[in-house]
């Protein structure tokens, strides 16, 4: 590239996709000014290379339209985000705090290409704290969606499992959820959500199919049981073992709740029942109870 060239923008023409100098019929290769914080780099014709400025006058942006990467730097030079799109990486990501520590970590592999967990995880995602503990680990996975009652569904969808962590190294949650494809803008809970108290104990152990909740288990601080829900069609059960009391939810699908209420002695021996009615909207679709 002849980059002693250095024109203005206004000075190029566009003929078939191509740029060329005004009274010239030869493709433009050199640099073009598009105005004081950005640039162009042409090679016959085509735009190879662009940068942006800060105000300040250090590097904001290099995007390498020839091997599909892209570099952002903050305001001080240290490097912000690098981008890779090749062909190996569908896409990689890398970003970095201000201070230069690593924030976030991406990357996504053609199935054969992995090296990582299993054949069929297909990428990741890692965020940090700024002192350089995880954050956050993302998995995606690909598999066959699987069979169902009323057929087989045999095409793929994702899996992913969100391992979150506090700034200890302590992992405080765990989500699993399912989505068409790595593009899709939703997904479904499905499978394990689960929150932590600061000791480290459970707070919460939930499980989903595609978005419906089907058992709950809620802890004390000490990991003893305090209470678990089990959900099935129209019937919930829950069983509040600190207080020792159960309860059954019958819904008829029309808001109508026929809700048994059983308590007991401590030998377990049942003490009182209360029945009565309830109209109330109980959704179980927990797709949006966390957003993506």
């Amino acid at each position: 590239m002849d980059n002693k060239k250095i024109i203005s923008l206004v000075d190029l023409v566009k003929r078939e996709n191509l740029y060329y100098e005004k009274f010239n019929d030869n493709p433009f290769t050199g640099k073009c000014k598009v105005d004081k914080y950005h640039q162009k780099y042409f090679v016959d014709g085509s735009v190879e290379k662009e940068i942006f400025f800060h105000k300040n006058g250090n590097l904001l942006q290099e995007i390498n339209k020839k091997d599909d990467t892209s570099k952002r730097y903050y305001d001080n030079g240290q490097l912000q985000i690098k981008i890779d799109a090749t062909e190996y990486f569908v896409f990689s990501t890398t970003e970095y705090y201000k201070n230069g520590k690593l924030k976030l970590e991406s990357k996504y592999r053609p199935r054969d290409e992995l090296d990582h967990i299993d054949n069929n995880v297909i990428g990741w995602i890692k965020n940090f704290y700024e002192n350089g503990r995880k954050k956050e680990i993302k998995l995606f996975i690909k598999r066959e969606k699987q069979k169902y009652e009323y057929g087989v569904q045999t095409e793929e969808e994702i899996k992913t499992i969100e391992t979150q962590y506090n700034k200890e190294g302590e992992v405080i949650g765990i989500i699993e959820r399912i989505q068409a494809d790595l593009n899709s803008a939703s997904s479904l809970i499905h499978g394990r959500f689960f929150d932590f108290q600061e000791n480290g104990i459970p707070k919460h152990k939930m499980y989903f199919w595609k978005g419906q909740r089907y058992t709950t288990y809620l802890y004390h601080k000490d990991g003893r049981i305090d209470l678990k829900e089990r959900f099935s069609g129209n019937i919930t059960d829950i069983d509040s073992l600190g207080d020792k009391s159960k309860t059954k939810i019958i819904r008829n699908g029309k808001g109508i709740m026929h809700i048994h209420e059983y308590e007991y002695f401590d030998n377990n021996k049942l003490k009182k029942i209360n029945k009565r009615k309830e109209e109330r909207n109980l959704d179980r679709n927990f797709k949006d109870m966390i957003k993506s």
